[in-house]
């Protein structure tokens, strides 16, 4: 779920004006991309382009922040998805440490986000940004990433009494009488620019009860043909199947529209790497990122992210 595997809420409606904010060139000779030049890195992040969030970013369905070294032939550059994800790739260079310490990490500590993980393109990045980070609490941390093989469960027969499972609408978005929408909402926000942005790109489905939305799972980042799913279930409505309903209707959705769904998780996140194998994803790719613990205070959810 995601390339950082954590989802913060909420960006809410001043997202885009945030993101505008951040000052060109303000990371020393690294220079601060518009959208329309996000493009010019799709070479250089070729390494890590199996992270869907990589193409979400530089095609514009995933609001971030992108800078490169030089426009002509960048040789290092740097995408942060405006949540937990930083990828690096290129050359490293110190100016990366420093546009990581002063704009993202304020910019996340502001927003309540408690880590980040930094992906890079091979083994070499590890020691510098161990040592370059050690003052955050710096870990190696292991992720997976699943490929799709084929659809394992039908959700219909799995779906516990009392539930029903709706694509989630703007209905759903707005809603102010069932529990649990905003929580919803928020992953929506945090993942897409606009609610009209999630409709036209992405999409999600929920199991309903009578008066809350227990689980739900959504388009995380898209490219092209390609959708990444992320899953999340309320703390009380655990263990009765609803992730896994939610996730197969997703899948479902995917397979009947001609998309490709992708799942990544962290290989210490068993629940989520269950539910990827059991509705049908398969050969797992691990991979290796560096995690970083940024001392934001503590807060309780009631929500399980997958």
């Amino acid at each position: 779920m995601g390339a950082g595997g954590l989802v913060v809420k909420f960006l809410g409606n001043d997202l885009l004006g945030d993101f505008l904010g951040y000052n060109e060139g303000s990371g020393g000779s690294m220079i601060s991309l518009s959208p329309d030049q996000f493009s010019l890195l799709s070479g250089l992040f070729e390494p890590l382009r199996f992270n869907l969030v990589v193409d979400s970013v530089i095609d514009g369905n995933t609001p971030g922040l992108v800078f490169a070294d030089r426009l002509d032939e960048p040789a290092a550059g740097l995408i942060w998805d405006r949540q937990d994800a930083i990828l690096l790739a290129g050359k490293f260079v110190d100016e990366m440490g420093t546009i990581i310490e002063e704009q993202i990490i304020p910019d996340a500590r502001r927003r309540w986000i408690p880590e980040q993980s930094i992906f890079y393109p091979d083994g070499s990045w590890a020691a510098p940004l161990m040592e370059r980070f050690s003052g955050y609490r710096a870990e190696h941390t292991g992720r997976r990433f699943y490929r799709f093989e084929r659809l394992r469960v039908n959700w219909r027969e799995r779906l516990p009494e009392g539930y029903g499972i709706r694509r989630i609408d703007p209905y759903l978005l707005e809603s102010e009488t069932l529990l649990n929408a905003g929580e919803m909402a928020g992953w929506v926000r945090s993942f897409w620019a606009t609610d009209e942005d999630f409709a036209r790109t992405g999409f999600g489905y929920c199991a309903l009860s009578e008066d809350a939305i227990a689980s739900w799972c959504l388009t995380v980042f898209a490219s092209r043909d390609q959708r990444e799913l992320g899953v999340g279930t309320a703390v009380d409505q655990r263990g009765k199947g609803l992730a896994t309903a939610v996730s197969a209707a997703c899948v479902e959705h995917c397979l009947a529209n001609g998309f490709i769904p992708h799942w990544h998780c962290l290989d210490e996140n068993k629940p989520s790497w269950a539910l990827a194998e059991r509705i049908g994803f398969t050969a797992p790719v691990s991979y290796q990122v560096v995690r970083i613990h940024l001392k934001n205070q503590a807060r309780l959810r009631r929500i399980c992210w997958l």
